[in-house]
């Protein structure tokens, strides 16, 4: 069979689109009701632009009231960001003071200088745009990457019962230490008892969240803090001198230094974010259909059809 989807407009005569479902393969999902405002919104559209919505809502219909929600796309990847604008502020003005307090320590300026092939009188203020050359968008500590389903278990972690009740949820992190190397510049993070159960980025590690990290910076090329801090998370580092006595600095090989500091950091769990905000973010279902329906109620709500957030 077909079905006619349409809105009755009186004396404009009645606009059908039929729906061949043996082509397009949908379950008989019919259109929630159209009211007279929305019919008249339809109706007032050319004929090309009122079939297409009309095409594209059965495809989203196909796929539930609630639209593209109910798909469960997957997200570049789910972690724990600062809970608010002012931790994630506070987070990296203390970095940035810890920096140029660790570089204006002569060993460690001089090792840095070394191994980033800079010149010893170099000034401290140019060192540190120089730690900065590639800062991160957005802090977070990644619990799971999941390249928007690529990613093998993605889905399997995505549908555990314990990340989908955390998502939003606030949990408390310790950035205990900063992490300065010449193609990184990140906070180590030890997570809490909670934050541990969602954690399954441990790859290489020999403790769980051993490779917890925020990422500052990153030379180009360099997609992450969390294989420089596996590197050092089980040696002994030697103790650097600060003559001013403002930081504990561990100096493990080359330029590569932990500067030591406890600090609490209020995050919540959730999926990487899109370029407007929107949560579970960066989406690429899986199937072409899927990719339809979440154009489809994005051009019903901008056409005033279907109410946002439904």
């Amino acid at each position: 069979g077909r079905q006619s989807f349409g809105a009755n407009s009186g004396a404009r005569g009645k606009l059908q689109f039929p729906c061949a479902e043996e082509k397009l393969r949908l379950p008989a999902a019919p259109l929630p009701q159209l009211s007279c405002l929305q019919q008249d919104r339809l109706l007032s559209l050319d004929e090309d632009s009122a079939l297409a919505l009309l095409l594209v809502a059965a495809i989203a219909a196909a796929y539930g009231s609630s639209g593209p929600a109910t798909i469960r796309p997957l997200p570049l990847y789910f972690g724990f960001f600062p809970a608010d604008n002012n931790t994630e502020a506070g987070l990296k003005q203390l970095a940035r003071e810890t920096l140029l307090a660790a570089l204006g320590i002569e060993e460690v300026r001089r090792l840095y200088c070394e191994f980033t092939n800079h010149s010893l009188d170099t000034p401290v203020a140019n060192l540190s745009r120089f730690a900065y050359a590639n800062p991160t968008a957005e802090l977070h500590v990644t619990s799971f990457y999941c390249n928007y389903g690529a990613v093998p278990a993605c889905a399997a972690y995505a549908a555990r019962p314990a990340v989908q009740a955390a998502v939003g949820g606030g949990f408390g992190l310790n950035a205990t230490a900063l992490l300065l190397t010449p193609r990184t510049f990140g906070y180590r993070a030890a997570l809490g008892v909670d934050a541990l159960k969602l954690w399954a980025n441990g790859e290489g590690e020999a403790a769980p969240g051993q490779r917890a990290y925020l990422t500052l910076s990153t030379s180009p090329g360099v997609p992450a803090t969390g294989l420089d801090l596996l590197r050092v998370a089980n040696r002994v580092g030697r103790p650097v001198l600060d003559p001013a006595g403002r930081l504990r600095v561990l100096h493990f090989q080359q330029a590569e230094f932990l500067l030591l500091l406890h600090r609490a950091v209020p995050a919540e769990f959730r999926p990487s974010d899109d370029g407007e905000g929107g949560a579970a973010a960066g989406l690429r279902p899986t199937s072409w259909l899927a990719v339809l329906a979440a154009a489809a109620w994005k051009a019903l709500q901008s056409a005033g059809l279907m109410a946002r957030g439904g």
